[in-house]
């Protein structure tokens, strides 16, 4: 396989399912369709300089089209070549043999996993949107460089005509860039400063009414019934999680609860019941629950719920170890992890706690570590809270 035979199967490829969808090939390696604001590629790379590994990759871009727009067919400004203007679903290369099957194979995960992504991503509202609903998952859409990502969030606010905001913005890149001597910062800030003084001669844009409440916020305005248990309570401390659906994780939620309320108290965890604060998360933000879990289907064969659940009770489990632990003098506390393993054998089995056991038997020693970070914090815990 060379370049060439690569080029004829992306043509066909491209005629067959690219260019229905406004797709126009512009090199023999890319396609490439434009919106306002930005573009979006496909584009792949095939290198045979080694005689004995040939790697092949194929998959989907978007780039802003502003002073930085460094995608394809453009030599990337970031390190070691990376994207700054924008960003890029993951491109998986393909090493070794490549035959005209492994090409048209990765073609069809691009068209399955990488076309719905690009689909779906087709004007800088709806960037705006889903960085305004799910801050955290931010940088999946302007990138992760910390001088280009805000400058790309600046111009999409331009591009979709909230213009105040836009030169807000680029006023805090500026700022933020000041003392950075790099080329590329130098060239980000001064581009920064040359637009918001553009913006700032058009004054008639009001930046209170011009933004766009996220979805989930006004769900949560909306809410005026207090909470009646603790499950209902924790799901309105836990949402909006700030996390598209497509890259929601079961710890998620489990980190979010670490970073809202005190989870180490040695009674937290095991006062929760799991189903019941799934249940609670579902009725407070439906339709976004909802998409985690359909999204969720899609790529893993074992239900959220069941992930979810397990996430809480390996806490649980965690938790009880810890308190029956430290009712252990710390002079007969043994520091062995085997002799505390078989010690927590014992003392679940004497307490017919079957679950419990059952998580001790599936993650072994191991599970000890754990078992010990959980009473660290809840004895540091305990001691704060004597001071």
């Amino acid at each position: 396989m060379n370049r060439e035979n690569i080029s004829t199967l992306f043509r066909s490829f491209f005629h067959k399912h690219l260019a229905p969808l406004g797709f126009v090939l512009r090199t023999p390696e890319l396609a490439e369709r434009s919106f306002a604001g930005f573009r979006q590629g496909i584009t792949w790379v095939f290198d045979d300089r080694d005689a004995d590994i040939a790697t092949f990759g194929c998959h989907g871009f978007w780039s802003f089209t502003h002073e930085f727009d460094d995608a394809a067919p453009h030599i990337g400004l970031g390190k070691y070549g990376a994207q700054v203007g924008g960003s890029c679903t993951p491109l998986t290369q393909m090493l070794g043999e490549i035959t005209e099957g492994t090409v048209i194979e990765s073609f069809q995960e691009v068209l399955k996993d990488d076309l719905p992504e690009l689909n779906r991503l087709t004007s800088v509202e709806q960037f705006l949107a889903e960085i305004e609903s799910y801050p955290r998952s931010k940088h999946a859409l302007i990138g992760r460089d910390k001088i280009f990502a805000p400058f790309n969030r600046a111009f999409c606010l331009e591009t979709a005509g909230r213009k105040a905001e836009a030169a807000q913005h680029y006023l805090a890149i500026s700022r933020f860039l000041e003392n950075d001597a790099s080329l590329l910062a130098a060239r980000c800030k001064e581009a920064a400063r040359r637009r918001a003084n553009a913006l700032a001669l058009d004054t008639s844009q009001s930046d209170s009414k011009e933004r766009q409440e996220p979805v989930s916020r006004v769900s949560a305005s909306r809410l005026d019934v207090a909470a009646q248990t603790i499950e209902s309570e924790l799901a309105r401390k836990v949402l909006p999680l700030g996390i598209h659906p497509s890259s929601v994780m079961p710890h998620h939620f489990r980190r979010a609860l670490e970073e809202k309320v005190t989870t180490s108290t040695g009674d937290f965890w095991r006062s929760i019941d799991p189903q019941e604060f799934l249940d609670e998360l579902h009725n407070f933000q439906p339709l976004y629950m909802k998409e985690v879990e359909s999204q969720w289907e899609e790529s893993d064969s074992q239900p959220f719920s069941d992930l979810f659940i397990n996430e809480i009770r390996t806490r649980q489990f965690d938790e009880f170890c810890a308190m029956y632990l430290l009712s252990i003098s710390d002079s007969r506390r043994p520091e062995d992890d085997g002799v505390v393993f078989d010690l927590l054998c014992r003392h679940l089995e004497a307490a017919d706690e079957e679950t419990h056991l059952m998580y001790l038997e599936l993650d072994g020693r191991k599970a000890i570590q754990h078992v010990r970070e959980t009473m660290y914090a809840i004895e540091a815990h305990n001691a704060s809270a004597t001071v």
